[in-house]
């Protein structure tokens, strides 16, 4: 923890120095709002010790993993722009092409999922560039 942190005795609830800030999650927050219970006094004893501090709550930012939201139609506009071949009929030839070797149905969309990830391994990093190009 950095120097500027000080931590009650609860991980969710801190407070910050350097904000001026008493920092909670938000399941401490919905706790706290019942009087009389643990959290609420804790929260009453640190407001005490820091009246110039104002409540935050904390939250976390949820990261999408691109890989596990990819669509038929993302996949087919990807290839389109980033294949030097520009065959817009890639996906549908894999999923026919092994359809026709194995004599089955076409591939599965976890099967053509799978191909699209091992053929283009940047898009593995597709999060932290669009991260990083939002930031700028």
């Amino acid at each position: 923890m950095n120097n500027n942190t000080t931590t009650t005795a609860s991980l969710n609830l801190t407070t910050d120095s350097k904000k001026k800030a008493i920092v909670m999650t938000k399941k401490f927050a919905k706790a706290s709002r019942i009087v009389g219970s643990a959290e609420y006094n804790m929260l009453q004893q640190v407001r005490r010790d820091y009246p110039n501090y104002r409540i935050e709550i904390k939250t976390t930012k949820k990261t999408i993993n691109i890989v596990n939201t990819l669509t038929y139609q993302f996949m087919e506009l990807y290839i389109k722009k980033h294949d030097e071949k520009h065959d817009e009929n890639k996906l549908d030839d894999y999923s026919l092409k092994t359809a026709k070797i194995e004599g089955l149905a076409p591939a599965s969309f976890a099967e053509v999922k799978d191909w699209f990830v091992e053929n283009f391994p940047e898009i593995k990093k597709y999060n932290t560039l669009r991260d990083a190009l939002l930031a700028a």
